[in-house]
């Protein structure tokens, strides 16, 4: 058991190991970096795993009373196992570096809870494969991060680290808010409607979802087999390369994985604009002009007609689903949930089985043709969110900007656009074509490279 208090960390951990953790005030800003930063300083010998860790939990010691990120935290693990890193031979790309999980992930010996208050906590008895992935790589696991309950919409303690009196946006808002916090330099989340894109927005960080069915989601929470989607947060685009490298294991089905001299941008108006804040369309338009500025070939594009609707598609099927999955769970009880997260489920009670086999052959349906979105262009540019994260912690935000790519199963990732001073951040959303995951974050990697120059 680890508790949290404001005056430190203190370790009381009933573990088979007697650990006395010391933070180290000489590498307090290494958790400032970025991952690439990280990998680099490893391996040149300028700092060591145990460092980059000590940070962590400095800056977790100095923040998680206020933003409220941690699930649950296995500091004096972390802390050996950065040790062990630091003896042993390069096992991966990720070798020494710490990362977390959204509590809906299993972890071998670790609690999971589903960010249920009164849910049974269990402790897992074998870990995700995406997490046993990350671990043979040599990433150090750091701990559990709050998610919305069982996924859904009912929010948990956690707030956005640039203001907290605003949503990080769920479900997956603790994995944003501690990567956005520098309390860890990337973390795993999920995504069924907008739980990696929006919260990414929101929090001012990049949040990738990829081609549906990308990585494994073995030992994952299951709300919708035909949605959920395992992603990550992190702070570059080049961070997200290496991560998405690590976790891929399904081969990318398209070869266009190289960037071409010349490539078109389509600027992708969604049917629900006229719902987004003057605030985010702003922002879209200023990076619009960036785009333009820098000699690349844009055009405007929107959905085809019987693209429409999906939505509504996605909202039935995930319903549905959650309703069949949910109970499956050991301990599941109707009656110790929230309210909000009942209602969503009794609501599935009046979707009948004809209206969700329509609206799930739908989706798949366009999944097959998710192609003709594009109209010639390589990628397309849309809103992440409404505007920036709302104020207050009872709700998450609307994901009306998130359902159509997540329906579709297409690589999306979230990335910073505009921050006011003093205020919130704004993100925007890149949309890849189908398997086409790497060439994606590779062109996300040139634009950010474009508008800083």
């Amino acid at each position: 058991m680890i508790l949290l208090r404001c005056g430190g960390i203190e370790h009381r951990r009933e573990s088979k190991h007697n650990v006395k953790t010391t933070l180290s005030s000489d590498s307090r800003f290494l958790c400032n970096l970025s991952l690439d930063q990280l990998v680099k300083g490893l391996r040149s010998g300028v700092f060591t795993s145990q460092q980059i860790v000590e940070s962590c939990l400095n800056r977790i010691q100095l923040r998680n009373s206020v933003v409220h990120g941690w699930a649950n935290l296995v500091a004096d693990d972390a802390i050996l196992t950065a040790r062990l890193r630091d003896k042993e031979p390069i096992r991966g790309p990720l070798h020494g570096i710490p990362f977390a999980v959204k509590d809906v992930f299993k972890v071998e010996s670790a609690p999971i809870s589903y960010g249920a208050d009164r849910f049974e906590r269990q402790i897992s008895e074998v870990s995700a494969h995406c997490v046993e992935t990350l671990i043979e790589a040599g990433g150090v696991f750091l701990g559990k991060t709050v998610t919305a309950e069982f996924a859904l919409y009912k929010p948990g303690p956690t707030r956005n680290p640039h203001n907290l009196g605003h949503t990080p946006g769920g479900s997956s808002s603790g994995s944003a808010a501690v990567v956005a916090d520098f309390q860890v330099p990337f973390a795993l989340g999920t995504q069924t409607a907008g739980s990696i894109v929006r919260p990414a927005s929101y929090c001012g960080v990049y949040g990738f979802k990829p081609t549906f069915g990308r990585y494994d989601r073995t030992g994952v929470l299951e709300t919708s087999a035909s949605l959920d989607t395992v992603g990550f947060f992190c702070r570059s685009s080049i961070d997200a390369l290496l991560v998405d490298g690590v976790l891929a294991v399904t081969p990318a089905l398209s070869d266009d994985s190289t960037l071409a001299d010349n490539y078109t941008i389509g600027i992708f108006r969604d049917e629900h604009a006229s719902r987004a804040s003057p605030d985010s369309l702003a922002a879209m338009e200023t990076f619009v002009a960036s785009l333009i500025s820098a000699g690349l070939e844009v055009k405007e594009v929107s959905a085809p007609e019987r693209f429409l609707g999906l939505n509504e598609a996605q909202k039935i099927v995930h319903k549905y689903e959650a309703s069949i999955s949910l109970p499956k769970l050991k301990g599941f009880n109707l009656g110790a949930i929230s309210p909000s997260t009942k209602a969503f489920l009794e609501e599935a009670a009046y979707i009948s089985v004809t209206e969700y086999q329509v609206a799930r052959d739908k989706i798949f349906r366009l999944r097959r043709s998710s192609s003709e979105v594009f109209q010639n262009c390589d990628v397309l540019v849309t809103l992440a969110a409404q505007g920036p994260a709302p104020q207050g912690i009872e709700a998450t935000g609307d994901p009306m900007f998130n359902r159509m790519w997540t329906a579709l199963g297409l690589p999306a990732v979230s990335f910073p656009a505009h921050h006011f001073p003093g205020g919130l951040p704004i993100g925007l959303q890149l949309v890849g074509k189908e398997g086409a995951d790497e060439h994606l974050l590779k062109l996300l990697n040139s634009l950010v490279g474009i508008i800083k120059n």
